[in-house]
């Protein structure tokens, strides 16, 4: 049984953030790893390997907590991960998404991810009322292939924000048809189901 702690700054690109870490090693058996990353702006790490481009686009203050589980042969098998989000902007397709501020929850495998909570609040100004975006769904990979289906709830979103709120690029036609003609009135609860494979 082999226990062990790490505590230090940790810089990816232009940004620093506070890195805590303790492992519980039970040999032959598995490792539990615990982790604390303080903020950090996930636009701002550097360069980074094409499957992780997207990750430039989320210009918004992050902090991570999380717990990795590792089997007998150092392979991860279990991941759960409580993640805060600040005030900011998420690139979404052609356009980006503002957000004021949020928090996500996860949980699952190398092979499964399931989100149980994503929750966010899009509001334009500080002191505005909250515009609420629920998320939740799961990303699969299985044989090369990564699939993700989901909900996605909306709740108190302005009919006039949605220019804002709504990317280019999402919806196909139906978002500039909608952004013309349907301009006032308010949204107070609303879901949508996804399936996408790729």
């Amino acid at each position: 049984h082999v226990l062990g702690a790490l505590r230090g700054p940790l810089q990816m690109g232009d940004q620093k953030a506070g890195l805590v870490a303790e492992a519980d090693w039970t040999i032959g058996s598995g490792v539990r790893l615990d982790m604390t990353l303080t903020s950090f702006r996930p636009s701002g790490m550097g360069t980074l390997p094409p499957a992780l481009a997207f990750v430039a686009g989320i210009d918004v203050p992050v902090s991570v907590t999380a717990t990795v589980g590792l089997d007998a042969d150092f392979r991860p098998d279990r991941i759960q991960a409580d993640v805060l989000v600040g005030q900011g902007r998420i690139q979404v397709a052609q356009g980006s998404m503002p957000i004021r501020g949020g928090s996500i929850a996860l949980s699952g495998t190398a092979d499964a991810i399931t989100i149980t909570k994503g929750h966010f609040d899009l509001a334009h100004a500080p002191d505005g009322k909250p515009e609420i975006v629920d998320i939740g769904g799961t990303v699969t990979h299985k044989a090369n292939r990564l699939s993700a289906s989901g909900t996605i709830g909306l709740s108190q979103i302005d009919i006039a924000d949605l220019p804002r709120l709504w990317p280019l690029g999402v919806g196909g036609g139906a978002r500039p048809w909608i952004t013309e003609h349907v301009t006032a009135g308010m949204v107070t609860h609303g879901s949508v189901s996804f399936t996408v494979e790729a």
